[in-house]
């Protein structure tokens, strides 16, 4: 776990030092019955000058679970991304991972498939902007044998950087339901 939270940093002043353009980071609490369980996700951007392309750096550092990736994202337009990246996780050495984002007017679709030794996940959150500055979205986030899913909101509160998105998700698996709250920071 050491080694891992040790590359992980190193992935973020990696990140740093080619300077970011954008950088959001998130505090994630995941809520049930018995347990709260808080998690930090970093995604920093550096788009090479007025390039399509831009280096990614994608983290998620938990109590007992965490992960780093470095990718490579290509953006032809305003309304398309898409992004693959090789990393290192607790469970499994190496993961790969891709994710695409579409965007058009009031929708957008986002979706981010993870493999590696362990088994894969994919997560995909289509969202609709109802009125600015909230958006409502449903989430899923599925692995072999479960799903996470349910709706949610996501509120840009104005004038800051911040955006909150709770969401309520039910487990297939387990039968239990859970809060899954997301606090974000967006430079």
């Amino acid at each position: 776990m050491r080694t891992l939270k040790t590359l992980i940093i190193v992935s973020i002043l990696t990140a740093a030092a080619f300077g970011q353009n954008a950088i959001s980071t998130t505090l994630r609490n995941v809520i049930t019955r018995n347990s709260c369980n808080p998690l930090v996700i970093v995604y920093a951007t550096h788009t090479f000058g007025s390039s399509k392309l831009a280096l990614v750096d994608f983290d998620y550092l938990g109590k007992d679970w965490s992960e780093g990736f470095i990718g490579l994202q290509y953006a032809p337009t305003n309304y398309f991304f898409a992004t693959l990246f090789a990393g290192v996780e607790t469970a499994s050495w190496w993961r790969l991972a891709g994710e695409v984002n579409f965007k058009l007017g009031i929708f957008s679709w986002y979706n981010y498939l993870e493999a590696g030794v362990t088994p894969y996940c994919w997560q995909t959150t289509p969202s609709v902007q109802i009125v600015k500055p909230f958006k409502i979205l449903v989430k899923a986030y599925m692995s072999p044998g479960s799903i996470n899913a349910g709706p949610g909101f996501s509120w840009a509160i104005p004038k800051t950087p911040i955006v909150v998105t709770p969401t309520g998700l039910y487990n297939t698996k387990s039968r239990h339901g859970s809060l899954q709250l997301d606090i974000a920071a967006n430079f």
